[in-house]
C-alpha cells in the first residue's frame, strides 16, 4: 500500500474510492481527509488480485 499526503484542499468530495478491475488483478484507491491534520488528504494506493478464487478468498 503506498500513502501520499496532498496539502491542499481542492473543495472536492472528502472520502473517495476507485476500483480499476482488469483480468487479473485491480488496483485500489481511497482518499480521505487527514486524521490529524486539518485540510489535508490522504490517499492510499493498493493492488488486489481479481481471479475468481481471490475473489472468494
Amino acid at each position: 500500500m503506498e500513502e501520499t499526503r496532498e496539502d491542499q484542499d481542492d473543495g472536492a468530495v472528502a472520502r473517495v474510492a476507485v476500483i480499476d478491475i482488469a483480468k487479473a488483478s485491480g488496483v485500489v484507491c481511497m482518499r480521505l481527509p487527514h486524521e490529524r491534520i486539518e485540510g489535508r488528504r490522504v490517499r492510499e494506493v493498493w493492488t488486489v488480485a481479481s481471479t475468481t478464487n481471490a475473489v472468494m478468498e
